[in-house]
C-alpha cells in the first residue's frame, strides 16, 4: 500500500518560490518589451527593418506576463490538489477510525456473546 504527507511548510515554500520567479519572468518580460521599443524607434528611418522588427515584436512584447500568468495559475492548481489531498486525507482517516471502532465494538459483542476469540 502507497502511503503519503503533504508537507504544508514545504508546498508553501515551493509555490512562494515559485511566485517569486513568476515575477521575476514579468519584469524580465517587461524589460524585453521596453528594449525592443527602443530598438524599433532607433530603426525609425529604416522603414523596411522598422515594419520587420515590429512584426517580430508585437505578438512577443507582452511573453514574460503571459509565461508569469500561466506560471501563477499552474500553482493555483497545485495549491487546490494539495488542499483536497489534505482534506480526503482527514475524511479517510475519519472514516477508518469509524469502521476501526464499529469492528471493535462487533469483536467485543462477539465475545461477549461466546463467539471465537480473535487470534
Amino acid at each position: 500500500m502507497t502511503s503519503y504527507e503533504i508537507d504544508p511548510t514545504g508546498v508553501y515554500l515551493a509555490l512562494s518560490g515559485v511566485a517569486g520567479h513568476a515575477e521575476s519572468l514579468a519584469a524580465a518580460g517587461r524589460g524585453f518589451g521596453t528594449a525592443g521599443r527602443r530598438a524599433e524607434a532607433a530603426l525609425r528611418r529604416c522603414g523596411v527593418v522598422a515594419d520587420a522588427f515590429d512584426a517580430f515584436l508585437s505578438p512577443r512584447e507582452d511573453m514574460g506576463d503571459r509565461l508569469a500568468r500561466n506560471l501563477l495559475r499552474k500553482s493555483d492548481a497545485v495549491v487546490d490538489a494539495t488542499a483536497a489531498f489534505a482534506e480526503a486525507d482527514g475524511a479517510m482517516s475519519a472514516a477508518a477510525s469509524t469502521a476501526m471502532s464499529q469492528v471493535n465494538a462487533d469483536l467485543a459483542l462477539d465475545r461477549r456473546a461466546g463467539g471465537p476469540e480473535p487470534h
